[in-house]
């Protein structure tokens, strides 16, 4: 059971199974790292750099291209330091793997987008609109959890429903876009 998201997972959850563009700037990878569970912050990175634990490449003066490589090495540093957001420490608490939990999460968002449509549903997983049911871990299996939709974000999504009749949506949902079973 992992609280954070490895690479694959945050491809395959975060990017809609689309691989992310590389290099990044440092703030980019401040907001992967954070979306794989690890607190990451700026300060950190750069504290990684100057103790060199990290060598991403010179973007020309002060910026640095960050490629998957020197991000994963970050989120192992992170990892055997155990700085995680709290959300993976909240993963930790209840036993629930991170990958479960956003398994679950984007196959709660996939049956709304057929209730309601795909115009009217992001693409992207909206953990406000749930309430989410924990299972702990018990008897010798793993916790887990789901998801159901909240009242007030149906009685929303069934309002605007009908205003989007017609209207072609921009993005597909993630199981056009690769989603895996």
């Amino acid at each position: 059971m992992a609280s954070t998201l490895g690479r694959k997972a945050y491809e395959e959850f975060v990017c809609f199974g689309e691989p992310d563009e590389y290099p990044k700037s440092t703030e980019e990878v401040v907001i992967e790292l954070r979306s794989r569970g690890f607190d990451a912050s700026i300060p950190s990175l750069n504290y990684m750099i100057r103790q060199q634990t990290v060598s991403p490449d010179r973007q020309g003066g002060r910026n640095y291209k960050w490629y998957p490589k020197d991000i994963d090495l970050a989120a192992q540093d992170f990892e055997e330091r155990q700085l995680y957001t709290p959300t993976s420490i909240c993963n930790m608490v209840l036993g629930i793997d991170a990958e479960q939990y956003h398994r679950a999460l984007r196959d709660a968002m996939d049956e709304v987008r057929e209730e309601f449509g795909e115009v009217v549903v992001p693409a992207n997983s909206v953990p406000d609109w749930f309430i989410m049911h924990v299972h702990p871990p018990r008897m010798g299996n793993d916790g887990h959890v789901s998801f159901s939709l909240c009242d007030d974000m149906r009685a929303r999504l069934k309002a605007q429903k009908p205003l989007a009749k017609g209207i072609k949506p921009l993005i597909t949902s993630s199981k056009k876009k690769g989603k895996k079973s």
